[in-house]
């Protein structure tokens, strides 16, 4: 029977898995299309097509072999991911992340063997497609081709062991079974599931935890209801089981009541009331390692037997150690690293200074990042700051990670500490980088806080970054002063001129809101300003285009975050509102009288040369020079550089890609200056990450 129910269950799964495959192979053709790829086009077409044959077929439910061997999904998954990986580049194809998440059906796979089968196959499947294009088997044995064949097994491991734990904790939970050794069987179950599941958990934010744990509570015990939620009021998710026009949430007085009662007596209560035509309800607290209530698991609709109610105990339990942990990092955790990410940072910050604390923050910069992760991979540079942060902490309390900087917050205001600390700071790090084949050069700087209160915490993000550049100029590589004193040399240097003051304070704004930008954009200028001077223009072109091309993604500061910092491809909504950078970029420079001459380089960045770009649709020399010139810059270092969804490709790739689309979205003289830029210089990149 549970066999019989557990094909019907993924029988219900095959037309959104169906979807997903559609939708992954239109986005690869989408990308395809779009010139993302550098060969294999014709591979590509084939291998996305299969794929959505596939999907179509999973939609219509067909062949029912599917609902039955979920293995059989993962080797034609592997195939046809190897196809494409053979046809775009073997080991340097932008889509290897696929075989990621093709790896993540092996969360269904019944067993251990057919778990190793799947790994199995689709490590087969990379090495076969990484050695098949290269035309060698000697890339088999490349510490990228390895470092691939890792991540697809961790991957599969990870995928493989939470599909057996969920596999054997389902059929506990659903287990006739009331004797008290099934109860404890469920318990510990319980304990092992989110213990294995608790990496993952600690890079979200606590909002995502509840969420998680609402969704696994609704799915392991059939509940048309769950609410969880912490007695904060601010973090709180509900979940329901099929289509509720109506039913309870947080402000249901009924919830409220339950909610408090369960948390603060840290006992489960069972109320036999009907709210929103859901019948009884379930409250089982959450409290600290101290005893404290914290909040509690509210399930509706069901009648839990003991084993349930013991399995739902044991989740309570371990979500409350979780929340406990997230204290530390409110806003989440980055996901390789493990360190509090910059929207911790930034909740923390504005906690401190609203209670008036006074506080020093320290900013770490380490120069030639980018080099250390081609020598050591593409994840290396995370983990260094991990394993640097880790190590921070053991004598500083809050260590954050702060786009490719690290951050030290300590509750003190002195600089001779904070001299101390920063050269504490340097010692550490150069202990645990002495042997490392890359020379990490590190910048300090810090900014004193005062217990007033009042500013926000971008303008002390903002004053920290400023330290680290003047950091940067010191012999000692070590800077600071109080917020006041930062500020106001900020304001009042009188080797900066009104204009260039302007600009620093915009690229400062932008670096703020996404460090990425910040370093792009300097890049872009950079790049830029040798192809206006192979072009030959004037001095005082070449000043304007440096500054266009410096501000030319400035707009970006009124993208909203979701968007802005989301991990991974756009949907075609989002893609829309981020099309709007470029009117935003030249609102924001048109208001400045001494930036008038470079608002084309902001607005018409992303026009193309055939007319088919945007805001505009302006074609061939109706394009201002300036937006021609940074379009070609822009688009180069864009595609080399690395996201957190796409590792970027070669130099000679991506101008391989610009030169064939040269007359269409490129003007052919700029990208003729480009190619010639580009063989009279070395490492224009340098010092760019």
């Amino acid at each position: 029977m549970a066999g019989v129910a557990g094909s019907v269950a993924r029988r219900k799964r095959l037309p959104r898995i169906g979807l997903l495959r559609v939708a992954l192979a239109s986005l690869v053709v989408l990308l395809v299309s779009g010139g993302w790829t550098v060969t294999g086009t014709f591979t590509a077409y084939l291998a996305a097509g299969c794929a959505g044959i596939l999907g179509v077929a999973l939609i219509l439910g067909w062949p029912q072999t599917f609902s039955y061997s979920p293995f059989t999904l993962v080797f034609l998954d592997s195939i046809l991911i190897s196809v494409l990986i053979y046809g775009t580049g073997g080991g340097e194809s932008p889509f290897f992340p696929l075989y990621l998440l093709a790896s993540l059906g092996l969360v269904l796979a019944p067993g251990v063997l057919a778990s190793f089968a799947g790994a199995a196959t689709l490590v087969g499947g990379y090495l076969a497609a990484t050695a098949g294009s290269s035309g060698t088997f000697d890339v088999l044995f490349f510490p990228e081709t390895l470092f691939g064949v890792g991540i697809i097994a961790l991957f599969c491991v990870l995928a493989g062991s939470l599909g057996i734990k969920l596999h054997s904790l389902r059929a506990t939970v659903r287990s006739s079974s009331t004797s008290a050794v099934s109860a404890r069987e469920s318990e510990e179950r319980s304990a092992v599931l989110l213990s294995s599941i608790a990496p993952i958990l600690r890079i979200l934010d606590v909002g995502g935890v509840l969420d998680w744990m609402a969704l696994t509570v609704r799915d392991l015990l059939d509940a048309p209801f769950v609410h969880v939620a912490l007695l904060d009021g601010a973090n709180h998710r509900t979940h329901v089981e099929g289509n509720l026009d109506v039913y309870p949430s947080w402000w249901h007085p009924e919830i409220q009541r339950i909610l408090l009662w369960s948390s603060r007596t840290g006992e489960v209560l069972r109320e036999e009331v009907t709210v929103c035509g859901i019948e009884g309800l379930v409250a089982v607290p959450i409290v600290s390692s101290e005893g404290h209530g914290l909040g509690a698991l509210i399930v509706g609709g069901k009648a839990l037997d003991g084993r349930e109610e013991h399995s739902l105990t044991s989740l309570a339990a371990e979500l409350a150690s979780v929340v406990e942990e997230s204290e530390e990092a409110p806003g989440g955790r980055e996901s390789v690293s493990g360190l509090p990410n910059q929207a911790s940072l930034k909740r923390m910050l504005g906690k401190e200074i609203s209670e008036g604390n006074a506080i020093t923050l320290l900013m770490i910069q380490m120069d030639c990042l980018r080099e250390y992760r081609r020598a050591y991979g593409i994840f290396s540079e995370d983990q260094l700051l991990g394993k640097i942060g880790n190590r921070l902490n053991q004598e500083y309390q809050r260590i954050f990670h702060y786009g490719n900087n690290l951050v030290v917050v300590s509750k003190s205001s002195s600089k001779p500490r904070a001299q101390k600390a920063a050269l504490r700071a340097r010692q550490i790090i150069a202990r645990l980088t002495d042997d490392a084949a890359v020379s990490l050069d590190v910048s300090v700087g810090f900014v004193l806080v005062s217990s007033e209160g009042g500013e926000e915490p971008d303008l002390v993000l903002d004053a920290a970054a400023g330290a680290v550049s003047r950091a940067e100029a010191e012999p000692e590589k070590l800077f600071g002063a109080s917020l006041e004193e930062i500020l106001e040399s900020t304001r009042d240097r009188g080797d900066i001129e009104g204009k260039e003051r302007t600009v620093l304070t915009l690229l400062g704004a932008t670096r703020l809101r996404d460090p990425y930008l910040g370093v792009h954009m300097r890049a872009v200028s950079q790049l830029s300003i040798r192809v206006g001077s192979e072009m030959g223009l004037s001095r005082e072109q070449l000043e304007d285009l440096r500054i266009g091309a410096l501000l030319h993604d400035v707009g970006k500061i009124g993208i909203p975050d979701t968007i802005l910092h989301k991990p991974g491809p756009l949907a075609c909504e989002e893609y829309e509102v981020v099309k709007t950078h470029t009117t935003l970029g030249a609102e924001i420079l048109a208001k400045e009288a001494d930036l008038s001459e470079v608002v084309s380089a902001a607005k018409h960045h992303h026009e193309r040369f055939d007319g088919e770009g945007y805001p505009d649709g302006l074609r061939g020399e109706d394009i201002p020079l300036m937006a021609r010139i940074v379009c070609v810059a822009d688009a180069l270092d864009s595609m080399v550089r690395d996201k957190a969804y796409q590792r970027g490709v070669s130099e000679q790739a991506a101008l391989d890609e610009i030169v064939r689309n040269s007359g269409t979205q490129f003007d052919p003289q700029v990208v003729e200056a480009l190619v010639l830029a580009l063989e009279r210089s070395d490492g224009w990149r340098a010092g760019f990450g």
